[in-house]
C-alpha cells in the first residue's frame, strides 16, 4: 500500500503547490479537509505517490414512461384503500406523505494532479516553495541517517507562511475567484459579482475553497431564497386554484400530473384537472388520462369568459389545476392573448414554470414577460438536465416571487419536491467548492 502523505496550505492553491512540489505530478489527492490550529485555518490534502485507478459506475435513466408510473401508483393506493375501507366512514385522515427528498450530490472521486501549467509565481513565493522542498528532503535524508532502512514516513507537515491580502488588487483577485465559482454553480455574473464582494466586505481575504467562506454563503442563500413550503399540506386554504404559466416546452402539463397524483393519490385531497390549450390535442389527451387514472374531473375551456363558470362549477373540488398554452415570452401578442384568461381577481393564483437548462437571457426574458399576468409563485422544471443549483437563485431574486416546486424528471408521480431554502443552499455550495477544487489544482 503506498504511504500517505498530509500537506497544509493557507488555501487550496498553497497546499497543492507543497503537494506538487514534494510528490511531483504523478501524486494523486485522496482527500480534503479544513482544519483550525492555533495559528488559524488550514486547508489539508492527503496524497499517495502512486497514482490510484478510481473507477467510477454511471447510473443512467432508463426512459420510463411517465403515465406507468403513475399507473402504478394508482394501483397501489387503491388496493391500500379498498383494504382501509371499514375504518373511514369518519372524517378521513390523510397519509402523511413528502415530497421525494433532495438526493444529496455524490462526493468527487479522487483528482489526479494535473501537469504543471507554467504558470510564472513571484520570487517571494518561488523561495518559499524552495525552502519548503528543502525541509521535505531533509526529513527524509533524516529517516535514513542511521544507515537502516526506514519505513516511509506517514505524514509531513509542511509549514506554510501566511498570506494577506492587503491591496486593492489583492481583493479584486479573491473576488474574482469567488466570482467565477459561484457563476459556474448557475448564478447569473450579476448576481454572482454581488455575492462575491458581500463576501469580500464581510470576510476579507475569503477564497471559494474556505469553509468559513461557503458556510457564511450558505447562510445567506437560505435568508434570501424565498420558498413557500409544501402548498398541499395542512394548515393551508380550505380550496386553492392553481394555474401553471410559461414558455413552451418546459413541462406544465407534465408537472401538473406529478402535483395532482401527490394530491390525490397521497394526501386524498379531491382534486380537478381544468385546460384552456386547446391548441394541442397531445396536452388535452395526456391530461385526460391523468384525469381517469385519478378518477377526477377534466374541463376543457376554449372563452376566456368561461373560465370563472368553470371553476365556480368545481366548488366542490379543493384543489383545481390549470393547464395552459406555452407561450412565446418574446412576443407580446402571445402572453396578452394568455392574460385575457386571467384578469384581476379571476379566482385562483399563477405558477410561472420555466426549464431550469435555458440561457440566462432566456430565463429573465420569460420572467419578465409573464410577471404583467400576475404570477405569484416560480415552479422550475429539468433540473436533472443542468448541473447549476445556483439559477435558481437568480431566479427567485429576478423574479421577487416565492420557489414552490422543482422537477428532475419525467416520471409522474415520483420525478418532483418541494423546493426547501436550505437543500438549495447545500447545493450550491457544493457545486461551489466542488469548482473551487477543479481550479485549485488545474
Amino acid at each position: 500500500m503506498s504511504a500517505t502523505y498530509t500537506f497544509r496550505g493557507r488555501t487550496m492553491r498553497d497546499a497543492v503547490t507543497k503537494l506538487k512540489a514534494a510528490l511531483g505530478a504523478e501524486a494523486v489527492i485522496v482527500g480534503t479537509r479544513r482544519v483550525q490550529d492555533p495559528e488559524g485555518g488550514f486547508v489539508e490534502i492527503h496524497a499517495t505517490a502512486a497514482p490510484d485507478a478510481p473507477s467510477a459506475t454511471v447510473a443512467a435513466d432508463d426512459g420510463v414512461a411517465a403515465l406507468g408510473g403513475l399507473l402504478g401508483a394508482a394501483a397501489a393506493y387503491r388496493r391500500a384503500a379498498g383494504a382501509q375501507a371499514a375504518i373511514v366512514e369518519a372524517k378521513p385522515t390523510p397519509r402523511p406523505a413528502t415530497l421525494p427528498p433532495v438526493s444529496p450530490l455524490p462526493a468527487p472521486l479522487p483528482v489526479s494532479a494535473p501537469r504543471e501549467t507554467g504558470a510564472v509565481e513571484s520570487l517571494r513565493q518561488d523561495v518559499a516553495q524552495l525552502r519548503d522542498m528543502v525541509s521535505v528532503l531533509a526529513a527524509r535524508m533524516g529517516a535514513r541517517s542511521d544507515g537502516a532502512e526506514a519505513a516511509p514516513a506517514r505524514t509531513l507537515s509542511i509549514p506554510v507562511r501566511e498570506r494577506r491580502v492587503e491591496d486593492e488588487d489583492g481583493d479584486r483577485y479573491q473576488v474574482r475567484a469567488l466570482q467565477d465559482a459561484l457563476q459556474r454553480a448557475g448564478l447569473t455574473a450579476s448576481h454572482a459579482r454581488d455575492v462575491a464582494w458581500r463576501a469580500q466586505r464581510e470576510r476579507p481575504g475569503c477564497t471559494p475553497d474556505d469553509a468559513e467562506t461557503l458556510a457564511r454563503l450558505g447562510g445567506d442563500f437560505m435568508k434570501e431564497l424565498r420558498c413557500t413550503g409544501d402548498l398541499l399540506g395542512p394548515g393551508g386554504p380550505q380550496r386553492r386554484v392553481l394555474a401553471f404559466v410559461g414558455p413552451t416546452g418546459v413541462g406544465k402539463t407534465t408537472t401538473i400530473g406529478k402535483v395532482a397524483a401527490h394530491a390525490a393519490l397521497l394526501r386524498g385531497i379531491p382534486t380537478a384537472l381544468v385546460t384552456v390549450d386547446t391548441y394541442r390535442l397531445a396536452a388535452i389527451e395526456q391530461l385526460a388520462r391523468y384525469a381517469d387514472i385519478l378518477e377526477c374531473p377534466l374541463r376543457v375551456v376554449r372563452d376566456p369568459e368561461d373560465l370563472p363558470g368553470t371553476i365556480a362549477e368545481l366548488s366542490d373540488r379543493r384543489l383545481v389545476l390549470v393547464d395552459t398554452t406555452g407561450r412565446n415570452p418574446r412576443y407580446a401578442d402571445q402572453v396578452n392573448a394568455l392574460a385575457r384568461y386571467f384578469p384581476q381577481g379571476w379566482g385562483g393564483e399563477l405558477v410561472l414554470t420555466v426549464a431550469a437548462n435555458v440561457r440566462e437571457r432566456d430565463l429573465f426574458a420569460a420572467v419578465d414577460a409573464f410577471e404583467r399576468l400576475g404570477v405569484r409563485y416560480l415552479c422550475a422544471t429539468k433540473m436533472d438536465e443542468t448541473d447549476a443549483p445556483g439559477v435558481l437563485y437568480s431566479l427567485a431574486r429576478r423574479a421577487g416571487r416565492p420557489l414552490t416546486w422543482l422537477t428532475n424528471g419525467q416520471r409522474v408521480p415520483e420525478d418532483i419536491e418541494v423546493a426547501s431554502p436550505e437543500a438549495i443552499a447545500e447545493r450550491i455550495g457544493q457545486k461551489v467548492s466542488g469548482h473551487a477544487m477543479m481550479a485549485a489544482v488545474g
